[in-house]
């Protein structure tokens, strides 16, 4: 493994169980992420109202959604 390997190793041991679910998620559906993630881009307001929305009812998927936007 590089250092890149590494590092992204100990950063996802670091995450919450949930998260880790997620990242894997993602991971294993990225064609799927990329294309639903495509289109015009989000008005800053708007991608701030949804991202509040998601933390706030715990929504893992949807974060990492909005930040792959």
């Amino acid at each position: 493994m590089d250092e890149t390997e590494i590092g992204r190793i100990e950063k996802l041991n670091k995450l919450s169980s949930e998260m880790k679910e997620i990242v894997l998620l993602i991971a294993d559906n990225i064609d799927f992420v990329n294309h639903i993630c495509k289109g015009k881009a989000m008005q800053k307001e708007k991608w701030e109202r949804y991202m509040e929305h998601a933390i706030i009812n715990r929504d893992n998927l949807g974060i990492a959604l909005l930040l792959n936007i």
